[in-house]
């Protein structure tokens, strides 16, 4: 039984599908949402606004200078979810769960793979 009041609140509760959010981080990407500035702009942390250094417009903002990595993530009871954009590396991860408190070991074992991989 859904217990939240809202569908997709400010707060959370939204739904969504791997390809959904795939087809979002490529228009968002490849600057078909927003133009580049304000692209850029949304993930770029926000420390000057007392935001914490991981944080954007929206975004988390994380990685390296080599591999930076903006997503989201969230949960609630019963699912667990996370968006991940590498934008140097170009790979879009979603990880989508109907299990609490899954996603991260799965998040750090791609995040391995990913940083081994040599094209």
């Amino acid at each position: 039984i859904y217990t939240r009041a809202i569908k997709g609140s400010p707060a959370g509760g939204g739904f969504s599908t791997v390809g959904d959010l795939h087809r979002f981080s490529l228009a968002l990407t490849q600057f078909k949402l927003l133009n580049k500035e304000l692209t850029q702009a949304a993930y770029s942390e926000k420390t000057q606004y007392n935001s914490a250094p991981w944080y954007g417009y929206g975004f988390s903002v994380g990685g390296n200078d080599t591999n930076r990595v903006i997503g989201h993530g969230g949960a609630y009871l019963g699912v667990d979810a996370r968006l991940d954009i590498h934008l140097d590396d170009d790979f879009i991860v979603v990880i989508l769960a109907n299990q609490s408190d899954v996603v991260s070991p799965v998040r750090r074992k791609i995040n391995e793979l990913i940083s081994s991989y040599k094209p």
